[in-house]
């Protein structure tokens, strides 16, 4: 996608419903149970360290962590900023767009893979059309947590926050027996009243650092 020069946006849809037509094709579009996987895999999922889930301790935070490093302390996230901020501009100060690029959706699709085996696990079941339904939720939250939508801002520490409210907002939904098909319009709501609010203020960062 990256040597094809493909718009992140629209290679982030494509492969999705490329990927998701291969799942629907290798399943013949059927569940398959994964109850009698061996404990230490269904453990992914359902395990718990100290009251805590086992993804959180073993996966999750310290994933955080290392992303967090990555990004704030490697010219390796220094350098995907300006990328992402003005990707001409990093192109002639020497950077390799194309490689910085590729490493990003490497990274991308490995946490992916991650998450999608954690969620089989957690549900003991693998779906062809896990997760066609969150992607409404990953949006908002990546922009809830403070990344612009035309790239350049935004931090792996925000995006984590974001999760936290987005799973708070959801869970009190569902606790409060909120219409299970009104919680994705809460969602988009939230998601369009984050950007209304976000354009003013990268407005006025632009016209405050002219």
């Amino acid at each position: 996608m990256t040597w094809l020069r493909i718009a992140p946006i629209i290679a982030t849809l494509a492969t999705l419903f490329g990927y998701a037509g291969l799942a629907l094709v290798l399943s013949g579009g059927t569940n398959i149970d994964l109850t009698q996987q061996s404990s230490w895999f269904l453990a992914l999922g359902q395990g718990h360290v100290l009251g805590l889930p086992f993804q959180l301790i073993a996966l999750y935070l310290p994933l955080l962590a290392m992303f967090a490093f990555l990004q704030h302390g490697t010219g390796y996230g220094r350098a995907l900023y300006l990328t992402g901020t003005n990707d001409r501009a990093a192109a002639l100060a020497g950077l390799r767009v194309g490689r910085l690029r590729g490493a990003a959706y490497v990274l991308c699709g490995l946490t992916a893979t991650i998450a999608g085996i954690v969620g089989a696990a957690r549900l003991g079941t693998a779906r062809p059309d896990a997760g066609m339904n969150d992607n409404l939720i990953s949006i908002a939250i990546v922009v809830l947590g403070g990344t612009g939508i035309f790239g350049g801002t935004g931090s792996v520490v925000g995006t984590a926050l974001a999760t936290v409210v987005i799973a708070i907002v959801d869970y009190g939904l569902s606790y409060n027996d909120f219409n299970p098909i009104y919680q994705a319009g809460v969602i988009g709501v939230i998601l369009i009243g984050v950007i209304l609010v976000e354009n003013p203020v990268l407005a006025w960062r632009a016209r405050r650092f002219k």
